[in-house]
Formats: C-alpha cells, sequence, structure tokens
C-alpha cells in the first residue's frame, strides 16, 4: 500500500480557529471510504492519505472529465456558431 502525508489542518495560527467538529466529520468520512488511515500518538491523532485509494478516485473521475471536455467544447462551438 503506498501512502501519503496531509499537511497540518491548523495552518496559520494567526487565523481563526477551524471548526474542528467539521474537519473531524470530514477526515471520518474518508476514513470510512479508506482514503486515509489513523494512527494515535499519545493524544495526537495522525492521518495518512492512501494513495492508491485516491487514484482509483482521480482515474474514476477522469472518465467524467473527458466526456464533458468534450461536452463543453461542441456548447461552446454551437455558442459561437449563433454569434
Amino acid at each position: 500500500m503506498t501512502t501519503g502525508t496531509i499537511s497540518p489542518l491548523y495552518g496559520d495560527a494567526t487565523a481563526t480557529a477551524p471548526d474542528w467538529s467539521d474537519i473531524d466529520a470530514r477526515l471520518a468520512a474518508a476514513q470510512l471510504y479508506w482514503i486515509v488511515t489513523v494512527r494515535r500518538d499519545g493524544r495526537r491523532t495522525l492521518y495518512r492519505t492512501n494513495a492508491d485509494t485516491l487514484r482509483t478516485v482521480h482515474d474514476w473521475c477522469g472518465m467524467f472529465a473527458q466526456h464533458w471536455r468534450g461536452q463543453l467544447r461542441r456548447i461552446k462551438a454551437h455558442a459561437e456558431e449563433k454569434r
């Protein structure tokens, strides 16, 4: 299994505090669908991305991207003909 890491979610310390309940909910969903794995380290919870799962999602979305690029080209050509 190939994995990557996620940057710290809190970002700049001078920024407003994040809504941790939203972040926790998104990470729980990501864990449910195997997009991230979770490891406890004392009081910290460490998340690691699962590149294999993300690659599968990316490839699946790519099928739709190819379709919509073609559709958008046809819409643009049609709109330009109407000018």
